[in-house]
């Protein structure tokens, strides 16, 4: 074979072009993004709207909407898995030995839970569950599981007193999730169930202000323990971040507040209702704004 019938084979090489290493990382963090905040949101929302619907709407029903409950929790599960795939691709193991790492705690939790709130609604759509106090205990775990879970993830993990900051992340959590069920629940009884808007607003103000406390008190309890001094909010990633979910749950504040004292005591009026209508849906976004924030915290965490 001549040199020149050799370059001619070589020309002819399909050379295959491996991606850099720093695409494939950025495509597996960009999944991991969208998996934690889709899990932060839907549970927020299950935890959340099944409390709302229990203890502050009082309809009939055993559940209001179960399939849209279990279809939630579906999908929960499904971006729980995602999650541990993407610590699978980060630590460059197994999906089964992610499973059961350390930072696939956090997940694999809310995976369970999420699986523990589908058979619940599915346990309500066969009939098979008809009695409340029966199904309060059947939704107590998986409620607990995803409440628990950011207790093994993040900051709660590496920074402060362990047990305190579990305790404290355990509480901020379980009461954020509340407020944000308790928002989302108020803007679907506006629309389907206007008869009882005013009872179930009136109600549901006298929960949410004990609730914002607690949000309050124990996020800043979380933050101290963080902190490794006030400089660290300015001169990270992270503390910029944090400012800006204070900023966000500060308006948030701010529009509950408005319920409680301005819109609430004056419901019976229609003009009131708009209104209300209005800083609900105002509320549920600065809300998911809160989510967003928190879910990117805990990927930027230092």
């Amino acid at each position: 074979m001549t040199q020149g019938e050799a370059a001619g084979d070589s020309n002819e090489v399909q050379v295959v072009e491996v991606p850099p290493a720093s695409d494939v990382f950025s495509l597996n963090d960009g999944v991991n993004h969208v998996a934690r905040l889709t899990q932060n949101v839907l549970g927020f929302a299950l935890v959340g709207g099944v409390y709302f619907a229990l203890y502050l709407w009082r309809r009939g029903e055993l559940l209001p909407a179960p399939r849209l409950i279990g279809a939630m929790a579906a999908v929960l599960g499904v971006a729980s898995f995602a999650e541990i795939a993407t610590i699978a691709g980060q630590l460059d193991i197994s999906v089964s030995d992610a499973l059961t790492h350390t930072l696939g705690r956090s997940a694999l939790m809310t995976l369970c839970a999420s699986l523990l709130f589908v058979i619940a609604a599915a346990s309500v759509v066969t009939g098979q569950v008809t009695s409340r106090s029966a199904f309060r205990l059947l939704m107590l775990v998986p409620s607990l599981g995803i409440v628990g879970a950011p207790a093994f993830d993040g900051h709660a993990v590496t920074k402060g007193p362990r047990i305190a900051h579990a305790l404290s992340d355990i509480v901020h959590m379980g009461s954020a999730m509340i407020w944000v069920g308790a928002v989302l629940g108020l803007a679907l009884v506006a629309r389907v169930d206007e008869a009882s808007l005013t009872e179930v607003a009136r109600r549901t103000a006298k929960a949410l202000a004990g609730t914002v406390v607690v949000v309050a008190v124990s996020g800043v309890a979380m933050t101290l323990m963080i902190l490794d001094g006030f400089s660290s909010l300015t001169d990270s990633t992270w503390g910029r971040i944090l400012i800006v979910k204070l900023v966000v749950v500060g308006a948030a504040g701010v529009i509950g507040a408005v319920h409680h004292w301005r819109v609430v005591p004056h419901l019976e009026l229609i003009g009131s209702r708009r209104s209300f209508r209005r800083s609900v849906a105002l509320e549920c976004v600065v809300l998911f704004a809160v989510i967003a924030t928190s879910s990117w915290l805990v990927v930027a965490m230092p």
